[in-house]
């Protein structure tokens, strides 16, 4: 949908373009000292894609905006990644994703960035510290490589459903465990942040110079957890949480910019 919405101004010129994105990011921007941070706070990205795939997966997935992102870091933004990874990686997941259909693409992305740096390393982190080995065998490269080979049509659709596993793997179980809605589960960390956690979280949040040593801006940073604290909008407890353990890891480990 991110890049739906980003190829409709991708015929409209650069600089129309950037005028565009930076009206909507005022736009979006009003109401709060911290602008929302997602959905429809993120249109200005969306609009600057111009209907890229892998900017619009990137700018759908990320914390925060590449406007407030630049605040976050003073100004200075790296020339070493691009929408918030490393050039030489960005330029290989556009070359492997270019031509493909746009679910095969999606896949992809998910595939390397979300499944592969983020949900396993999670698993992998949260079963060692119980000293318990976790199996996935759906995600073996041998079963992985077979399903990417098959048609669109015949892997995805109808969408929603997940039909072929249904099917082929899970055949003989009883569809009423299929046919309810899809339940997430998530840690209530937006209650911990301001409750129980809030005396841990706020000096680190609100140490200057621990801050600047870690590349960061004090005051952005300050005033993204006091906008969070009285419930801004478009402002999720993953957007703090996110600066926390980055400030609190570099404390830990005496790292610095």
């Amino acid at each position: 949908m991110t890049a739906r919405w980003g190829r409709r101004f991708a015929r409209v010129p650069g600089g129309v373009r950037r005028a565009l994105a930076g009206v909507a990011a005022t736009v979006c921007g009003r109401g709060g000292r911290i602008p929302p941070q997602t959905r429809w706070g993120k249109l200005s990205d969306v609009i600057g894609t111009g209907g890229q795939f892998l900017p619009a997966y990137q700018v759908r997935y990320g914390m925060f905006t590449q406007r407030f992102a630049g605040r976050l870091l003073g100004g200075q933004m790296s020339r070493e990644t691009t929408y918030g990874l490393p050039v030489a990686r960005f330029d290989a997941l556009t070359r492997e994703t270019l031509g493909q259909p746009p679910l095969h693409a999606v896949s992809h992305l998910e595939h390397s960035l979300y499944l592969g740096d983020r949900l396993l390393r999670d698993t992998d982190a949260a079963g060692m510290a119980a000293s318990l080995e976790v199996r996935l065998p759906l995600v073996d490269h041998r079963l992985a490589e077979a399903v990417a080979g098959l048609p669109e049509a015949e892997r995805f659709g109808p969408l929603g459903r997940k039909t072929f596993l249904r099917r082929h793997v899970l055949n003989g179980l009883d569809p009423a465990l299929f046919n309810g809605p899809k339940k997430g589960f998530e840690m209530p960390f937006d209650q911990w942040l301001r409750g129980p956690l809030r005396s841990v979280v706020d000096p680190v949040m609100r140490d200057s110079r621990h801050v600047s040593a870690v590349g960061l801006d004090p005051t952005v940073v300050g005033g993204l957890w006091d906008a969070f604290l009285q419930r801004g909008r478009g402002l999720y407890w993953s957007r703090t949480w996110g600066l926390f353990a980055l400030l609190d890891w570099c404390r830990r480990h005496r790292m610095t910019a």
